[in-house]
């Protein structure tokens, strides 16, 4: 898998979603979030990839679910009725389209400017590495800043 390119745009100055799968801190363009919700009820599909979680019907529409812990190549919580569902637009020209983000916790909000924001290091060997639009330090915590459409680039099936 190849890393991000260094001609790759930084997101600019904007608000971010920020939540936790296991140890690791990520956040999400907070335009990009549409809502977040409970993990149940969730309909399995039959013989999905290992990263789906199957769909969930949100105000009449089938949301498609991708577990980022399995996407990530993580390993399965310990508890898994505590995670939670970000719903989120994967592309902005298409505000019906919506895709559910399984994640461990919804941490925070945060407004930020551009200064804050790095590229990625060189993270050639992280699955869906090519998703990773930089990294922002806040305290001792690091996030990784995803965009949503690029989750989903590799996977038409899921969207």
């Amino acid at each position: 898998m190849k890393a991000p390119s260094s001609s790759t745009a930084l997101p600019s100055r904007g608000k971010f979603l920020l939540f936790t799968l296991g140890r690791h801190s990520l956040g999400i363009p907070f335009l990009q979030m549409a809502e977040v919700c409970t993990l149940d009820p969730v309909t399995p599909v039959f013989q999905p990839p290992h990263y789906d979680s199957g769909f969930l019907m949100l105000h009449g529409q089938a949301v498609p679910l991708l577990d980022l812990r399995a996407s990530f190549g993580l390993p399965a919580p310990f508890d898994r009725h505590t995670r939670v569902i970000v719903v989120c637009h994967p592309r902005r020209l298409r505000p019906d389209e919506l895709v559910g983000l399984v994640v461990d916790r919804v941490d925070d909000v945060l407004d930020t400017n551009p200064d804050l924001i790095r590229p990625v290091p060189g993270f050639a060997a992280v699955p869906r590495a090519h998703a990773l639009l930089g990294t922002l330090r806040r305290g001792r915590r690091i996030h990784l800043l995803l965009d949503v459409a690029r989750l989903f680039e590799s996977d038409p099936v899921v969207v």
